[in-house]
């Protein structure tokens, strides 16, 4: 647009006409070129003026005010608005009008007549004189040096200030082909200005701009310029908004958000205080209340808040102590701060709602036919049933040098260490957590080994040790495949044979062992960790934080974009979980460690023990051990394995017991699951003791085999005693079938073993591995490698029953078992040879170390000066 010179009422006329999209109505007129005809004024006095905006409800403007001393004949003075000049719509006013805002970059004045020359130079020397026919350009003018600013747009009460911007109303109604507008005077208090009546005009509007749009999307790098601030402790307002996701019409499904909000005391010249978040936008539904806007959810892990004076943090201080105190130049991390600490969030954003937990409102975008585009967002509230408001004051322009980059740089490279810092919990739930997840896995696969350590604190602690709740740690495997309904997502099957939870106070002891809570069928004692393997409809809080149940593989969707990875909620159903699409609960974590490529181990020779878990065709609890030794001739193995009632952390009486041991007698490359061999079992004897009723029901009706099943009496199968398809319906228990060589697919990650289930040779090749999958560590070594120097979890640490970093032992340790260890030899020993020698029991050096007590007082004596009678002769 060639930007023309127009009143400053005329322009907050088709600002106020532009903008009347507020509470679902239509714009009542929209930009483009502005007319006020020649109108009388005063003392004989006549002006008209020319405006145009550019922009939907904010943009940039120019305009010219002439004023004439006849009928519009004889030009007296010209005012002029410069390009560059800020508009913005302030939304509805209480009097029915529109609010506006005017911040000229520069006002150009021209006297022409010296009547007006005089005036000026009576009214608004500022700072210099007027001369007939001399253009002045001002910017600012020195305090009391303009005290009359109504040539310029201001009013007679108070007027503008020179430099800085000024509010005023504007009420538009349509007429036939045009629109007629009335303006107010403009003042420099916002209240004032938007208070003062619509007595100026009309301005005649031509429809000439071109039709806006409307669209769901969002994504991309948001400018708001210069606007008033919503506290009355500062003036000015910028903020900048970065949304990478997908087009809510198209795909209905969160993405992430950044944001910095800068407020200022001088009109966004010096900051005073900064907010920097980071969040998740979340869709809904398109509006009701909104006419084109979308219902959307936003939560943020935390924000970094800077008071960058002392008048900024004294306000903080007062409006947001949040259980801490600020200081001028030091940051703080807030994550959740209820409203008690926190009765004034208006510095951070507009609504009503709490720190740290989700809230609700209405975004909506409009894209003008020349590409302009504006972004704005409604209050924000805690509570999804109150109305959200459009507050038009706070525009975001596009900044078409930073267009939408989603999805990014995405990648299916997953692993790696992956960081959630302390953040507020997307729920609701008045707590603090942090995350750490680590996945590894061997090159170019496609699935490894998970570990997941989740500490949950007290509210406003900064996720100090001090307010820790409790700490769940996860540790099993994780897979990736095709099938995500989410864009460049990936659908990721992970199982936990094993969850360790720990409660560190009373009151989470008492929640956990309520309904509400986790029983799961045991009992929970303060500090003491449970090993959880199945709790089926016992354990709300595992649905609430995972959405899968403990002992089930979950199923959800999982992207990496640059740095970034996001995992969407479990589900129990894979069918579920290819559609569950990422929601505003699902907080991106950081990279916070290169991937651990657990690599392919030379053998799978070693001894290796799988803890408490569950059994996944039985659900009951179960542990099991495994050896192989590939150097022995030929290669052996043993495996033993005994079950449990479900729910009592294999601490029970036994329900089902089996051991087998036999040879490896074929090896063979993997070709499906990468760094993996499938190997053939031949069992020498599968011995099978079952020592509950259930356990035997369960063996009579899948697999009774001739004879059936007998409390407490133990059955052999082998080569010989085979128990054919004929007479076992279901081998699911057994994991292969009972007698006769079996093969399947063997494979090591760091110090992990998996097995998958054995089918006979006659069966296809199983070259698979399944999240149901026995997982066993090598005996003597860590469970999982969670430990990670970037992880910022404090409570990152190895599952439960493997050697932390803190369980390492010191270098005194180890001197001391060394000292011991050879004192310990040198007794065994030199007693054995001095006793051989002499024929009698004697210790090495008798001697010596029968003198040794007197050769030590003589020391003792000699070194304090006294007398000592073993050396007086020597003397």
């Amino acid at each position: 647009w060639s930007m023309a010179l127009g009143p400053p009422a005329v322009r907050a006329i088709a600002l106020a006409t532009l903008i009347a999209l507020a509470h679902g109505q239509a714009p009542v007129s929209e930009c483009g070129f502005w007319v006020q005809s020649c109108t009388p004024l005063s003392l004989g006095e006549y002006v008209n003026s020319t405006l145009v905006l550019n922009g939907i409800s904010d943009g940039t403007y120019a305009y010219d005010l002439r004023y004439h001393v006849d009928a519009c004949l004889t030009l007296g003075l010209v005012v002029s608005h410069g390009q560059n000049s800020i508009w913005t719509d302030l939304g509805p006013t209480s009097a029915g009008s529109r609010g506006l805002m005017l911040s000229p970059a520069k006002i150009t004045v021209t006297p022409v007549k010296s009547w007006y020359t005089e005036y000026l130079r009576s009214a608004c020397p500022c700072g210099s004189t007027w001369e007939d026919n001399v253009t002045r350009i001002l910017t600012s003018c020195p305090t009391g040096t303009c005290k009359d600013t109504s040539l310029f747009g201001g009013s007679r009460s108070g007027g503008i200030v020179i430099g800085q911007p000024f509010f005023g109303q504007a009420a538009v109604a349509p007429q036939g082909d045009f629109n007629l507008m009335n303006m107010s005077a403009f003042d420099a208090d916002m209240a004032t200005g938007l208070a003062l009546p619509t007595s100026t005009g009309p301005f005649e509007g031509s429809k000439i701009c071109l039709p806006v749009s409307s669209t769901f999307n969002f994504c991309g790098n948001w400018l708001m310029k210069c606007s008033p601030s919503p506290v009355a402790s500062f003036t000015g307002l910028t903020e900048n908004f970065t949304y990478s996701g997908t087009d809510f019409s198209a795909s209905r499904y969160g993405g992430v958000f950044t944001r910095t909000r800068t407020l200022y005391t001088d009109w966004c010249a010096t900051p005073a205080l900064t907010v920097a978040e980071t969040g998740t936008l979340g869709p809904e539904m398109p509006s009701f209340l909104v006419q084109n806007g979308y219902d959307v959810t936003r939560a943020s892990s935390s924000i970094v808040v800077t008071a960058l004076t002392p008048a900024a943090a004294a306000f903080l201080q007062a409006a947001c102590p949040c259980a801490g105190t600020w200081q001028a130049g030091l940051s703080r991390q807030l994550t959740t701060c209820i409203s008690s600490t926190c009765p004034d969030i208006s510095w951070y954003i507009d609504g009503n709602m709490t720190i740290g937990y989700p809230s609700h409102g209405v975004g909506r975008q409009l894209t003008h036919s020349f590409k302009t585009s504006e972004l704005r967002f409604s209050t924000f509230n805690t509570f999804q049933q109150e109305p959200p408001i459009v507050q038009n004051r706070h525009a975001f322009d596009i900044d078409w040098k930073a267009p939408c980059s989603y999805p990014g740089t995405v990648s299916d490279d997953i692993c790696g260490v992956w960081s959630l810092p302390c953040s507020s919990t997307p729920d609701s739930s008045n707590m603090d957590y942090s995350s750490c997840l680590t996945m590894a896995t061997t090159a170019g696969n496609t699935s490894g080994i998970l570990t997941s350590v989740r500490t949950y604190y007290s509210a406003m602690a900064s996720c100090s040790p001090a307010s820790k709740l409790f700490v769940i740690r996860e540790h099993g495997f994780w897979s990736t495949s095709n099938g995500s309904a989410v864009q460049d997502g990936q659908l990721v099957t992970v199982n936990f044979p094993t969850v360790v939870i720990a409660p560190y106070t009373q009151e989470m002891v008492e929640f956990l062992t309520s309904a509400a809570g986790c029983p799961c069928g045991g009992t929970w004692q303060l500090g003491t960790p449970r090993t959880l393997t199945t709790c089926p409809s016992t354990c709300p809080l595992a649905a609430q934080l995972r959405g899968s149940e403990i002992g089930s593989p979950g199923y959800g969707t999982i992207q990496r974009v640059g740095d970034q990875l996001r995992m969407t909620q479990l589900s129990s159903s894979q069918a579920q979980g290819a559609t569950i699409l990422f929601g505003y609960q699902d907080l991106p974590m950081d990279d916070a460690g290169e991937c651990m490529l657990a690599g392919e181990s030379p053998s799978v020779t070693g001894s290796y023990t799988q803890g408490c878990s569950q059994e996944p065709s039985s659900s009951l609890d179960c542990t099991a051990t495994v050896t192989i030794d590939l150097a022995a001739t030929p290669p052996t193995y043993t495996m033993a394995r005994t079950d449990f009632p479900a729910m009592t952390d294999c601490a029970a009486a036994p329900a089902l017991e089996i051991s087998q041991s036999g040879h490896v007698i074929n090896q063979v490359p993997a070709t499906l699951v990468p760094n993996a061999t499938i190997m053939t079992f031949s069992p020498r004897q599968i011995l099978v003791t079952p020592y509950t009723q259930a356990v035997v029901d369960m063996l009579n009706r899948d697999c009774p085999c001739g004879s059936g099943w007998s409390i407490g009496v133990q059955r052999k199968f082998g080569p010989i005693s085979v128990c054919t398809a004929a007479n076992c319906n279901s081998t699911a228990w057994l994991r292969q079938p009972p007698g006769g060589s079996a093969y399947g697919v063997v494979q090591r990650l760091d110090n992990m073993l998996r097995i998958g289930v054995l089918q006979p040779l006659s069966s296809p090749s199983p070259d698979v591995l399944t999240p149901f999958d026995f997982s066993y560590t090598l005996d003597g070594a860590t469970a999982g490698p969670c430990v990670r120097p970037r992880c910022t979890d404090p409570s990152c640490a190895a599952p439960s029953g493997a050697a932390s970093a803190d369980d390492a032992m010191s270098a005194g340790s180890v001197l001391l078992i060394v000292f011991f260890s050879l004192l310990g030899a040198y007794l065994l020993f030199g007693t054995a040879f001095q006793s051989w020698r002499s024929g009698s029991l004697t210790p090495p050096h008798r001697a010596f170390w029968a003198a040794l007590p007197g050769l030590v007082a003589d020391g003792a004596r000699f070194a304090t000066g006294r007398s000592v009678s073993s050396y007086s002769t020597l003397h």
